[in-house]
């Protein structure tokens, strides 16, 4: 179990997804079956961090930004946001003034940024590469988001500590990432 629980930690994969059929033997055939499994990790420690100031939102609402935090791609602009949350973009963004949160155009970016930060620190990929992955056009939207973020460069991010990073995306949202002393 300890050698399992390494394993997962160090490849980010959900041990929820992770099931071994005698190929834990085999090195190579270990490895791409880790490799199919979602990376999920740095989504769920975002989606931790939002969980308490997502609370007091109906479940639409809920449910909608939820999926922005774990599937940014999915989502071209706010207006589909709403419509996930079977709103108007100005309604939702009204609620979302109203629960000290920002705009849902900003939940799209500071998650892609999110995501992009995940890619190009851990996965080691290009912003290109990054870019196409989160569903960018091109690498220079991406570079946008991470400046409004963090104004930092993707070179700049690949030096970050991500452990460090996640306190700015929670404040891009509309809110502050709790703070471990206060009990």
């Amino acid at each position: 179990q300890e050698a399992l629980r390494s394993v997962v930690a160090a490849s980010d994969v959900s041990p929820v997804r992770l099931v071994l059929f005698d190929v834990d033997d085999d090195p190579t055939t270990f490895r791409e079956v880790i490799d199919l499994a979602p990376r999920q990790a740095h989504t769920n420690r975002l989606r931790l961090a939002m969980k308490e100031a997502l609370q007091p939102l109906v479940p639409s609402i809920r449910t909608a930004l939820d999926m922005v935090l774990r599937r940014p791609e999915a989502f071209f602009d706010a207006s589909d946001v709403a419509t996930r949350a079977g709103l108007s973009r100005r309604h939702l963004d009204r609620l979302l003034t109203a629960a000290n949160l920002a705009p849902a155009k900003n939940w799209i970016v500071g998650a892609r940024a999110w995501h992009a930060a995940h890619l190009l620190v851990r996965a080691g990929l290009s912003a290109e590469t990054a870019a196409a992955q989160l569903g960018y056009a091109d690498s220079k939207a991406l570079r946008r988001h991470l400046a409004a973020v963090w104004n930092l460069s993707p070179t700049q991010l690949t030096c970050a500590d991500l452990d460090v990073l996640p306190r700015d995306v929670v404040a891009f949202l509309g809110t502050r990432e709790p703070d471990p002393e206060s009990g």
